[in-house]
């Protein structure tokens, strides 16, 4: 699989996709195409985000989308992975590590001196521990929700 930036015309590409990760990881309020798109489009287009895909002939199976700002307290350069999600058909190979270095590289490439990585409680919970402490990342923090929507 080739992994890429996508293009901010090419956002409708990852629709499926978001909609499998959304329905996977049980995400509070679901997913909207036309929602994602209004809020991803315009920080794209401003520099502050970046959606990374990974695609072979049959299409998109990856996607990791990131955003690049300065942290809010110090100003210091900050990268935060948002999503990242590999269908099942594609989750045998590399794709996802491949997408997780993208994200680390532009990271690098945007002078990024913090980088805030998660993932969902309970889902891949063990393997995605273990892959982010053999990247040199550790526990922060714990986040806690109360969602109001379904």
């Amino acid at each position: 699989m080739m992994i890429r930036p996508l293009m901010r015309a090419e956002l409708s590409k990852v629709h499926p996709l978001l909609k499998m990760f959304a329905e996977e990881v049980k995400l509070a309020g679901g997913y909207s195409p036309e929602r994602f798109e209004e809020l991803w489009a315009p920080m794209m287009e401003l520099g502050f985000a970046e959606i990374f895909v990974a695609e072979d002939s049959s299409g998109i199976g990856g996607v990791l989308g990131a955003t690049y700002v300065p942290d809010l307290f110090s100003a210091v350069q900050a990268a935060q992975s948002q999503f990242w999600f590999v269908d099942p058909q594609h989750r045998h190979g590399s794709a996802s590590a491949r997408l997780f270095s993208a994200f680390e590289n532009e990271a690098k490439r945007r002078g990024a001196q913090k980088y805030f990585v998660g993932h969902k409680i309970g889902v891949h919970e063990e393997a995605m521990k273990e892959f982010f402490v053999r990247h040199g990342y550790r526990l922060g923090e714990n986040i806690y929700w109360k969602n109001l929507c379904p």
